[in-house]
């Protein structure tokens, strides 16, 4: 039988099971299925159109050949009449490597786009990290293709998201 690796992208920025991690997960959750922020809005030209949260899980496993990443929150929103969005949170309750953060989405979107490749689902990884990190200016100067949220201890602000 191969071997099969669980992983999380970057060991050297794994704070999975730590109580900040695992509160910060907890209160993002919450206020995701709360209704504090089921609904999204994306701005394409001069149209706004609003996403609806359908379903939300913790810790959701994407197996990519030999390898299982997890998503720490996956929310599933519906779009349009035929499209769905799926958005990946990579909660982060104080950055301690900004590499190692973007490498961990970077895995997480590789992982995503060979899952969810119907055409149906347009899955979205975003971190989603303390409005007053002080290490958010260079994730953001540095980022990658992933969404970068902020937490202020009750929601998540969103930049704006791509359709």
């Amino acid at each position: 039988m191969g071997r099969h690796t669980y992983m999380t992208p970057s060991g050297a920025h794994d704070d999975r099971g730590s109580p900040a991690h695992d509160e910060m997960q907890l209160d993002v959750f919450r206020a995701i299925k709360g209704g504090r922020m089921a609904t999204i809005e994306s701005v394409e030209g001069d149209a706004r159109r609003e996403w609806s949260l359908i379903k939300i899980e913790a810790e959701m496993a994407l197996r990519v050949g030999g390898t299982t990443a997890f998503a720490d929150i996956a929310a599933t929103f519906k779009v349009s009449e035929y499209r769905e969005a799926i958005i990946l949170y990579e909660i982060k309750p104080k950055i301690v490597s900004v590499g190692g953060l973007i490498r961990q989405c970077a895995m997480l979107r590789m992982a995503a786009e060979s899952v969810f490749n119907t055409g149906i689902t347009m899955p979205i990884v975003a971190a989603v990290v303390p409005r007053d990190d002080p290490m958010l200016r260079a994730l953001v100067e540095m980022g990658g293709r992933f969404v970068i949220c902020t937490w202020n201890g009750e929601t998540i602000e969103y930049p704006r998201l791509l359709p």
